[in-house]
Order: C-alpha cells, then structure tokens, then sequence
C-alpha cells in the first residue's frame, strides 16, 4: 500500500481546462498504489457543495498563503513558491 499524497482537510485545486478550489473530504484507494480522492467544491452564487472525484495527477495543493492556484502553469510557482503571492507551498 502507498501513501497517498493528499488527507480529507486538505485544500487544493482542481487543474486542468475546468479548475477550481476544493477541500478533499473523503479517499480511497481503487488497487495498490491507486489513490483516489473525493473533493468538495462550493458552488459560486449559490449554496452547497458539488463533489467530485479525482486523480492525485489532477490535483495540487493550494497556497496556504493566498489560497491561489499559483503553482500549476510554467512561470506561476516553479521551485515551490506561489506565483500569484510568493508564499512557500506547503508540504
């Protein structure tokens, strides 16, 4: 069994073509080494949440200090610092 790389609690952000923040709220792991997770997103003008699930591949974590994407395209958050804020990601 291998450790998966994000816990429910942990923020972090969808990437991709329809990205977006999330919270993780649930995990499993599908066969040895295959973890998947179930995110939480709030829906933008209404209320709720929508989940949905997603590979570790399509998420990364979200700066602790802006709560931005700034680490998922080249030139925002090489070397692991956020390129909208600066701030260190977090491990």
């Amino acid at each position: 069994m291998s450790d998966p790389k994000f816990s429910p609690g942990d923020r972090v952000w969808k990437t991709g073509i329809y990205s977006g923040p999330g919270e993780i709220v649930a995990m499993f792991e599908l066969d040895t080494d295959v973890w998947r997770y179930v995110v939480a997103h709030k829906i933008e003008g209404g209320s709720g949440v929508f989940l949905h699930i997603y590979s570790a591949g399509q998420l990364i974590p979200e700066c602790d200090q802006c709560g931005g994407s700034g680490f998922d395209t080249p030139g925002t958050g090489y070397g692991n610092v956020c390129g909208k804020c600066g701030g260190q990601r977090y491990a």
